[in-house]
């Protein structure tokens, strides 16, 4: 997933839900954080004066060396975040590979002020301190959990959702390829008719690959599923 800064959109956190699919710059101050070490990501929880809610942000970063340069720059401080808004309406996530902190902005610092001007009492805005700091991935069983929870309320609605393939083996009829993601609990559908139209054999090309998907949920089986008819509803989202 390529993020073209020059077409980012400037929106306030609250506005994030209306941009699902848009590439967008976000102005807000870090509420959380916690490091998914095997995932090479950073969720981070961002808030704002106009937006109580803290909207849930992945940093990715590319090598290992970087993680603590990066916490260092998260810890307590404002930050200009520029992203990719995927999820849906009431469950939105920004997905980043680049953000500028406040107080190391430089020759940024007019723009951070023009950022700025955009949020609603800013004299106002959050200052939450972060306490402590999770250095471990999250529980599977919990995810698992909340994402079927997340998942059984979408059925019959369109979605957009980035995760990792974890595995693949033809459906029971042989007439179809289930891709499984790393949460196990959502299904990727592609029927034999529709995989020939696709450039690459999407057992191996996706295989360990983080991927997003636009699609309706379905009830499959015991679980949930979106079925691809269209290559162009799964992008690879590019190595770190």
């Amino acid at each position: 997933m390529d993020i073209n800064i020059s077409k980012a959109k400037r929106v306030e956190l609250r506005e994030i839900p209306n941009h699902i699919g848009d590439t967008i710059c976000i102005y807000g101050h870090v509420h959380d954080f916690k490091v998914v070490s095997d995932q090479k990501i950073i969720v981070t929880q961002i808030d704002s004066a106009s937006n109580t809610q803290p909207v849930t942000v992945e940093i990715a970063y590319g090598y290992p060396e970087a993680k603590p340069y990066l916490i260092k720059q998260l810890k307590n401080n404002t930050v200009i975040i520029y992203g990719i808004v995927t999820g849906s309406y009431d469950k939105p996530k920004v997905v980043s590979q680049f953000f500028m902190a406040e107080d190391k902005s430089g020759e940024q610092l007019a723009f951070f002020k023009e950022m700025k001007a955009m949020q609603r009492d800013t004299n106002k805005r959050s200052r939450a301190r972060i306490v402590s700091v999770e250095l471990l991935p999250p529980d599977p069983a919990s995810i698992k959990k909340e994402n079927y929870k997340h998942f059984s309320s979408k059925v019959n609605k369109k979605i957009w959702y980035c995760d990792m393939v974890s595995g693949s083996k033809p459906s029971d009829d042989k007439t179809a390829t289930e891709l499984y993601l790393s949460d196990s609990t959502l299904v990727i559908l592609i029927k034999n008719k529709v995989k020939e139209k696709f450039k690459v054999t999407p057992e191996t090309a996706f295989l360990n690959k983080q991927i997003c998907i636009k699609g309706t949920v379905i009830v499959y089986k015991d679980k949930f599923a979106v079925n691809i008819i269209n290559p162009k509803q799964i992008e690879i989202l590019p190595d770190h």
